[in-house]
């Protein structure tokens, strides 16, 4: 009886899990599309934070405000960090220890992330989203830019109707204060140098890029003209050196100067802005449901974009065996099939 009664069990186990993955919702926003397993309110309150941040960061920037049709950006809110763990990034077969990560493509953006993400995991976050907002408007910024923008602007926060972001990262004002990089040798990092790459090089290299942004964004604003205007001549194909000397109109070494003191400083200041009321409060919209097939098919798609084609294919093939017909399905297994170059096999998908 006993063996009847654990077999029973096992199979009631075994019977309810897919009713975990029939739970997903999707939810449309005006920048971005959510799915998940969290609840309703948890997808709406990401939906919301997300909303806020891209309207708090184009109206400070109002460059970057780009609405020209591009690649959709999809947000994946995992219920918990067990929901999460499968799709979280992989280093030696294990799941990297994230609060959420960003995945770019021509043809999609995906953020994920678990509703419980909360502090420094959501920096990481919004961090790698203002590199898209950025890509869109320019794909050859200099590194310096790109990554000194993107950590100021990973402060974000907003309570009630005001937003604030260009709060001091106090792990790069301590290290800040002990060290520094010479401005034309952080000027000349591209994505291939090595400084770029390696650890605690890279550390000190984003470091003062935001110090950089910062004190150009919030305290000089001329020296951000000047900065700008520097980055241009550079990719025009004047030396940093010479560039620097035309722009910015003194040797490097006063600005390093300038920034030595700022960093000292005992407090900084950060930029608020007024939020837009439509996006202030709260998401209108409600989660719709979503089909086991459908989160299978997000699911397998976002793991080809990752480069997990095995366990990739495995769920599309479970997508399209529940339902054979589901574009979305269909469109990600070809897609998947061509990376692989069989393009014969692709075709009958696409």
């Amino acid at each position: 009886m006993r063996l009847v009664r654990l077999l029973l069990i096992a199979a009631c186990i075994v019977t309810a899990a897919p009713a975990v993955a029939a739970d997903w919702t999707s939810l449309k926003t005006d920048h971005f599309l959510l799915i998940g397993d969290a609840s309703g309110r948890d997808i709406r309150d990401v939906a919301l934070r997300f909303e806020q941040f891209r309207a708090a960061v184009t109206g400070a920037f109002p460059v970057l405000a780009d609405d020209r049709p591009g690649p959709p950006v999809v947000v994946i809110v995992f219920r918990d960090q067990r929901s999460y763990e499968p799709y979280k990034p992989q280093f030696n077969g294990k799941a990297v220890r994230v609060g959420g990560y960003f995945i770019g493509g021509n043809d999609i953006n995906y953020i994920t992330l678990a509703a419980d993400t909360r502090g420094s995991d959501f920096q990481t976050v919004y961090h790698e989203y203002t590199h898209l907002l950025m890509r869109r408007l320019a794909a050859n910024l200099s590194a310096w830019v790109n990554e000194g923008l993107a950590e100021y602007f990973s402060t974000f926060d907003a309570s009630g109707s005001t937003a604030r972001f260009g709060r001091p990262l106090v792990e790069h004002v301590g290290l800040l204060r002990e060290r520094q990089m010479p401005l034309l040798e952080l000027f000349a990092v591209n994505h291939d140098s090595a400084t770029y790459n390696e650890g605690n090089r890279r550390t000190l290299f984003y470091a003062q890029s935001w110090l950089v942004t910062h004190y150009a964004f919030i305290e000089n604003q001329e020296r951000w003209k000047q900065l700008v205007q520097f980055d241009s001549l550079v990719h025009n194909g004047q030396t940093p050196a010479a560039a620097f000397e035309q722009a910015v109109g003194v040797a490097p070494a006063v600005l390093e100067q300038e920034l030595q003191t700022y960093v000292r400083r005992q407090a900084m200041q950060y930029q608020v802005v007024a939020l837009d009321q439509r996006v202030a409060t709260r998401i209108q919209e409600q989660p719709t449901s979503m089909s086991e097939a459908e989160a299978h098919a997000w699911l397998g798609d976002l793991l080809a974009h990752a480069g997990r084609t095995q366990e990739a294919t495995a769920l599309l093939e479970r997508a399209l065996k529940a339902s054979p017909e589901l574009p979305l399905a269909h469109a990600a297994m070809g897609t998947l099939l061509l990376r692989q170059d069989k393009t014969n096999e692709a075709m009958a998908y696409l």
